[in-house]
């Protein structure tokens, strides 16, 4: 059978996100092969997608191998041959024989199929990436590691922050996405969503299937009356989000949820990070004359500036929102004190002493393990 390279590699892509990392059960680290579509499943997720006009080969191949060389070849066709239990691939002057697994699990069917499937708003998925930001990654509370869908409303917590946007263009039904795939989900573009026992599956007009594991939503917590704060109102400088793209530099890129911290006293507002190797300040005016002090991922604050620059700072939390738009965000603060005096004249940051060559800059105090209390 011949196919165009191009499209066969596309299709690896697409569906390479449901590869395990390790053989955790048989084909985890496979592209399966049967009734047109290429599978993947690694028991958390998995993904499929039609196969390119002419391939009829069933079963299943190690998907590293075969991925990264046909990625390389030249031709702009390639010619499989399935014989006893290798796959040749010829494409050009280049020749790849794959060895085939000797079974193939159809992991997919015992997900089942969704009876019927919501369409999506337009902005659903892009609701849906930034709220994962504001997810818990605590086992102590598992809900809350998943983004809560209903209606018109996205949101998610920590127990610390908290999001709420509004979806315009339609209701969705109730459901729970793990924080942890929609990085790898929200590149599909899918626009549908439908659900079976214990999996959630999203559909992309490309014709590929991305499918998770779920919970029940019905227990997800009512954090609505948070989302109200009194307080003094503080416009966030336009310079600050300049300021976030420079900080995540010296941040862990191994951290899951990496933070900044604020710290605002008498107009004086600093942006701080803390790596492994690095730290960074920098300080802005603005017309606040308390004291208080939140961290917050930067990805997600740089995201509230683009829609929000003015917050609400009250007594234990600060809230971010923009009505139209029908976002927002809330904080839970670490201090609402006087903290360190900063000099207000100049609002130039002090010099840091350089880190030693190859010591370690002690990382900043991370927030207490969520263990299931109420943290606001």
């Amino acid at each position: 059978m011949k196919c165009n390279r191009k499209e066969l590699v596309a299709a690896f892509d697409a569906v390479a996100p449901g590869l395990a990392n390790r053989d955790v059960l048989a084909n985890a680290q496979a592209f399966v092969f049967y009734d047109g579509r290429l599978y993947t499943y690694n028991d958390k997720t998995a993904v499929s997608i039609g196969m390119p006009e002419g391939w009829d080969f069933e079963g299943a191949v190690k998907a590293s191998e075969f991925h990264r060389v046909l990625r390389k070849m030249d031709a702009d066709e390639v010619s499989i041959e399935a014989a006893g239990s290798l796959l040749t691939c010829t494409c050009g002057r280049a020749r790849m024989e794959v060895k085939t697994e000797a079974e193939f699990q159809k992991y997919h069917e015992t997900m089942g199929i969704p009876e019927k499937w919501a369409t999506l708003p337009e902005k659903a998925m892009e609701a849906i990436r930034r709220a994962a930001m504001c997810a818990g990654r605590s086992l102590s509370r598992p809900l809350l590691m998943f983004v809560h869908v209903k209606g018109d409303t996205v949101r998610s917590t920590d127990n610390h922050r908290l999001l709420v946007n509004t979806v315009k263009g339609g209701k969705m039904p109730e459901f729970l996405v793990p924080a942890g795939c929609v990085a790898d989900l929200s590149a599909y573009g899918c626009n549908q969503v439908g659900r079976t026992e214990g999996w959630l599956h999203f559909k992309a007009p490309s014709g590929v299937v991305y499918s998770t594991r779920t919970m029940d939503p019905k227990g997800y917590p009512d954090f609505s009356a948070l989302l109200d704060v009194d307080g003094e109102e503080l416009s966030f400088p336009k310079e600050l989000l300049s300021g976030l793209a420079k900080a995540v530099e010296v941040l862990d890129p191994k951290e899951v949820q990496p933070v900044v911290e604020i710290t605002i006293n008498n107009n004086v507002l600093q942006l701080g990070a803390e790596g492994p190797y690095a730290n960074f300040k920098e300080r802005y005016r603005v017309e606040f004359e308390g004291g208080t002090a939140f961290r917050v991922a930067p990805g997600l604050l740089a995201d509230a500036l683009k829609l929000a620059v003015v917050a609400t700072v009250g007594e234990k939390r600060i809230r971010m929102a923009n009505e139209t738009a029908g976002f927002v965000h809330v904080v839970g603060l670490m201090a609402k004190t006087e903290v360190a005096a900063v000099d207000t004249k100049t609002a130039k940051p002090k010099k840091e002493a350089a880190p030693k060559a190859g010591k370690r800059v002690k990382p900043p105090e991370q927030e207490p393990e969520d263990d299931g209390g109420d943290a606001w």
